[in-house]
C-alpha cells in the first residue's frame, strides 16, 4: 500500500546520548530521498515530557517474561518507576532490559502533538534501551521498530543480531574470558559498543523507517542491499557496510524524491 507519496514531507530525528553522527544520516537521506530532515533535541526534551510520566510508561513497557505479553504487577510498583526515573534524568543506557516496541511507540506518540501525527511527519526516535516484538511464541529483540513515531534501538545494533557461532563456542567453553576480549576478537565480524561503523548501520536502519512510512515494505531479499533484515551480525556488516541499495530500491527512492521535488515546487 502506497500512502505517503503525493505530499510535502518532514523527517524529525530525536537523538540518543550515544556517539552518533546524525547530520551524516539526515544528509544520506534527504541524499535519497529529497525529504528535508529536521535534527531536533532528544525527545523527551523537546517535547517537554513529564519523567515521572514517562517513567511509569517505561516501567509498564518493561518485558519480564520473554514467553508472555501480559503485564506483571510489578511494572506499577515504585522501584521499577524509580529505577526508570532516574534512567531518564541521568540519561544513561538501559542494559539488560528488554521493552515491547508497540508499547514504547505508543507511550512516545501520545507527546507528540496532534499537528505532526499525520503521516506527513515522520518521527525517528534513536532509543538507549533494547525493545522487542513478540512474534511466534516468545519475543525477540529488534534494531528498528517502524511505526509513528519509529525506534531505531542502539542497543540493538549490538545485541539483537546474533553474533557469530564461533563467538558463542569459544564463550562457553571459557566462561571466564571477559567479554570485551571477545569483542575485540571478533570485532571485524560483529558491532561493539565503541564502534565507529554504527553511523553506517543507523543509516540504514532510518532509511527503512522512511521506506515503511512511504507504504513500502521496509526491508529487501537482497542480502547485500542495505534495506536487508539481518539476523546475524555478519549479515547487519555485509548489508550496511559493505552493501549498497539494490536497483529495485533505487528506482523507488527515485520516485519518492520525485514526489517530494514536486509537492515543493507546488
Amino acid at each position: 500500500m502506497q500512502r505517503n507519496l503525493s505530499g510535502k514531507n518532514k523527517i524529525y530525528i530525536y537523538p540518543s546520548a550515544w556517539k552518533i553522527e546524525y547530520c551524516e544520516i539526515a544528509d544520506y537521506l534527504t541524499e535519497l530521498t529529497g525529504i528535508a530532515v529536521d535534527i531536533r533535541g532528544p525527545f523527551s526534551e523537546t517535547f517537554k515530557v513529564d519523567a515521572g510520566k514517562l517513567a511509569a510508561d517505561f516501567a509498564a513497557a518493561r518485558i519480564f517474561d520473554i514467553f508472555s505479553t501480559s503485564c506483571a504487577a510489578i511494572h506499577e510498583s515504585y522501584a521499577i518507576v524509580g529505577i526508570e526515573r532516574e534512567f531518564i534524568t541521568e540519561k544513561k543506557p538501559v542494559y539488560g532490559v528488554l521493552y515491547d516496541a508497540s508499547r514504547v511507540a505508543g507511550l512516545l506518540r501520545k507527546w507528540i502533538p496532534s499537528r505532526e501525527r499525520g503521516l506527513h511527519s515522520h518521527h525517528i526516535v534513536f532509543l538507549d534501551r533494547l525493545i522487542a516484538t513478540h512474534t511466534g511464541e516468545r519475543y525477540h529483540a529488534r534494531m528498528v521498530y517502524c511505526s509513528l513515531p519509529s525506534i531505531i534501538s542502539t542497543l540493538g545494533m549490538i545485541q539483537a543480531p546474533a553474533r557469530p557461532r564461533e563467538f558463542y563456542n569459544l564463550r562457553n567453553a571459557n566462561p571466564c574470558i571477559p567479554e570485551e576480549v571477545l569483542l575485540e576478537q571478533f570485532r571485524d565480524k560483529m558491532l561493539t559498543y565503541d564502534d565507529t561503523r554504527i553511523t553506517e548501520v543507523a543509516k540504514g536502519l532510518a532509511l527503512q523507517t522512511v521506506l515503511w512510512v512511504n507504504g513500502f515494505e521496509p526491508f529487501c531479499e537482497s542480502p547485500t542491499c542495505k534495506l536487508y533484515n539481518a539476523h546475524w551480525q555478519e549479515e547487519l556488516i555485509r548489508s550496511q557496510i559493505g552493501g549498497r541499495i539494490c536497483k529495485k530500491h533505487q528506482k523507488i527512492f527515485q520516485r519518492i524524491k520525485s514526489n517530494q521535488n514536486k509537492a515543493q515546487q507546488n
